[in-house]
């Protein structure tokens, strides 16, 4: 007889059930059979701008994708359960009831799952994660004029060589970033964040604690870190990326610790992978609970065991750039790194002081399994940002130090749009000052954003030259130029012309643009492609079509 009740994904056990906090609950399906959904047909549930992700890195879509089957949740709300969120990664939802009989009902239902074992995936890296050689371990600061009036966020930024990239207009224009936290106590209306209102660069909120859409009027520890990023005050305070686009996920319930925040955490980051989002920030860690059962141990620290950790290396096998804080209980008993931290594909950010130096508070790695972690290190100790009054001012903690990594990322990748995810990551961490010889409380060390940017502009010229090809300007306007080496592109003698289609995708795979020109020419052809001012800001595929050969090239606008 096939045993049918609720699943908890933990080490411990609560008997027949899942309790997640008071009245709370996970329910995992069996399946997604007889599903509304195909993964034949994605833009029913993908944006548009998620599916650019895949298509842009060749991730797959599977039926981990697919939403969960909607007839399930019917018959769950048909017991009279309140279905809170459903979760396609894991196949479930989080249920509320104050009646445990409708838990008991909800166990004898056929497509309740089997808890045969608690579900443990080991998250890694590809095979081939090694991208690049090993950079060379530079020093040098960049003593170029500042074209930003940083005030008193000048410290956090400098650390970081990230001048160097807002110099050069990096400042994470077209990013979309998410931030995963506590509350945005009237981000709507203090002062950092005029620009950001007055430009819409806010795309949404949500509220995942209770279930509305209204997240600025509780909790301002995600405020302070929204500032840190988006701040922009010129002679007081500028953020790391200015000028991305934020969704802000309000995920955390200050007033309590139950794992049924790690399961928010979990719905908020699924939503931003839906949504298209390239970052994800979050300054939240989970090691112990309110209810003593659920708590981790430093064994649970293996990349594989905690909802969050989970959820954070799901969402960077999705292509997501996921930046997460690596706790603040370096000086406690714990003092190693907290949940979703110990998470494979994912960058873990440490703290250090204006001189440099391991900040005391900063957790500690490594992970369980021996992995370097954290990642690297940011300021964390009086980094500048907003307070709940308007004040520009100071804070501790890596909840400080993981914006000030996210939003330089961000701006990194909108230089660099064409390398993946781990790609960042893995020059990222060459980049930093301790990368030769990592330990466990700064991981690879300081992050130097002008090596890591030079590093990929060299890697990209290579890779064009490889290619013969050539397009520029990258990102564009309205128009770009062409020069392609036609003498190893045909076989034909110098003096016969050929035939060159030219063509623009976007990531959907639509053809938006299309042109054939002829080429007698053994050498380099330049061509110029105009009238591309109604192209939507966003990533295209350049297709450089010959008799012999195909070359392709994403750019940007």
């Amino acid at each position: 007889m096939k045993i049918k009740f609720v699943i908890c994904l933990l080490l411990v056990s609560y008997g027949s059930f899942a309790q997640l906090a008071p009245n709370k609950y996970l329910l995992r399906f069996t399946d997604k059979n007889n599903s509304a959904f195909s993964v034949e047909r994605p833009d029913e549930f993908l944006s548009a701008r998620a599916l650019e992700r895949r298509a842009r890195f060749n991730i797959p879509l599977t039926e981990n994708d697919l939403p969960v089957n909607s007839q399930y949740i019917n018959e769950l709300e048909r017991l009279g359960l309140s279905i809170l969120y459903a979760s396609k990664w894991l196949n479930a939802v989080v249920v509320a009831t104050e009646n445990s009989n409708l838990i008991a009902e909800a166990e004898q239902l056929a497509f309740v799952k089997t808890p045969t074992q608690k579900t443990e995936k080991r998250f890694k890296k590809p095979a081939n994660a090694n991208y690049f050689k090993t950079l060379p371990q530079i020093s040098y600061d960049y003593w170029g004029k500042n074209e930003f009036a940083y005030g008193e966020a000048l410290t956090q930024i400098e650390m970081l060589n990230g001048q160097y990239l807002h110099n050069q207009h990096f400042t994470g224009e077209g990013m979309q970033i998410a931030i995963l936290d506590a509350g945005f106590y009237k981000a709507n209306e203090l002062p950092a964040f005029d620009s950001l209102n007055a430009n819409n660069q806010i795309l949404g909120t949500w509220d995942f604690v209770n279930s509305r859409e209204q997240v600025y009027d509780v909790g301002y520890h995600g405020m302070k870190v929204l500032s840190i990023m988006a701040g922009n005050i010129p002679d007081e305070l500028i953020g790391t990326a200015p000028h991305a686009k934020y969704w802000l996920f309000r995920t955390e319930d200050y007033r309590s610790e139950y794992q049924i925040e790690e399961l928010n955490w979990l719905a908020a980051i699924e939503r931003a992978d839906s949504l298209g989002v390239d970052v994800v920030n979050s300054s939240l860690g989970y090691a112990e609970f309110d209810a003593p059962e659920q708590n981790y141990t430093y064994a649970n620290m293996d990349g594989k065991t905690a909802f969050s950790t989970q959820a954070a290396a799901w969402a960077a096998e999705k292509g997501m750039l996921v930046v997460v804080s690596a706790g603040n209980k370096g000086g406690d008993n714990w003092r190693y790194i907290t949940a979703p931290g110990d998470a494979d594909g994912i960058v873990t950010v440490g703290a250090v002081d204006f001189k440099e130096q391991y900040a005391a508070f900063s957790s500690q790695g490594p992970t369980a399994d021996g992995r370097v972690k954290p990642t690297v290190s940011a300021l964390g100790m009086a980094t500048a940002l907003q307070d709940e009054k308007g004040n520009v001012t100071y804070g501790n903690g890596t909840s400080f130090s993981s914006p000030v990594i996210a939003g330089m990322l961000a701006c990194l990748w909108q230089a660099h749009p064409q390398f993946t995810n781990n790609q960042i990551i893995e020059v990222l961490e060459k980049s930093s000052n301790q990368f030769v010889v990592p330990d466990e409380k700064l991981g690879y060390g300081i992050p130097n954003f002008q090596i890591a940017h030079d590093f990929l502009s060299k890697l990209e010229e290579n890779i064009t030259n490889k290619n013969n090809l050539l397009i520029y300007p990258n990102p564009f306007n309205d128009y770009i130029d062409i020069e392609l080496l036609t003498k190893i592109a045909h076989e034909n003698s110098a003096n016969e012309a050929i035939s060159i289609q030219i063509s623009i995708f976007n990531l959907l795979g639509n053809k938006l643009f299309s042109q054939t020109v002829e080429s007698s020419f053994n050498g380099f052809n330049k061509f110029r492609i105009s009238q591309l001012d109604d192209f939507k800001s966003g990533l295209y595929i350049v297709q450089i079509k010959t008799n012999a050969q195909i070359f392709q090239q994403i750019v940007a606008k």
